[in-house]
């Protein structure tokens, strides 16, 4: 695991919205995903001139953050009617 690997070198590890378990962060930083998300695909969106086609690819599927991420990426698509999510892909 290369939160080990790092360790064992002396190097801090910082988890950010993850807590895996036996592995934990030195800290973990938690943030509001669904705002954050949602913020994140505004400003993709507003970039793209408010129109088009939208990929979007996630982390492992039902994990926490990747959740409310999701909720907050879906809030943005929703309120963009321009914008068109044509395919969604999970990590394995």
């Amino acid at each position: 695991m290369p939160t080990r690997l790092a360790r064992a070198e002396g190097i801090p590890v910082i988890n950010v919205d993850r807590e895996p378990d036996g592995e934990p962060g030195d800290p973990v930083i938690n943030g509001e995903d669904v705002v954050s998300a949602c913020q994140v695909c505004d400003h993709i969106i507003g970039l793209a001139g408010g129109e088009g086609q939208m990929i979007v690819v996630h982390g492992q599927k039902g994990i926490m953050p990747e959740v409310p991420r999701f909720e907050g990426r879906n809030m943005a698509i929703d309120e963009n009617p321009g914008v068109d999510l044509v395919a969604q892909q999970w990590r394995q």
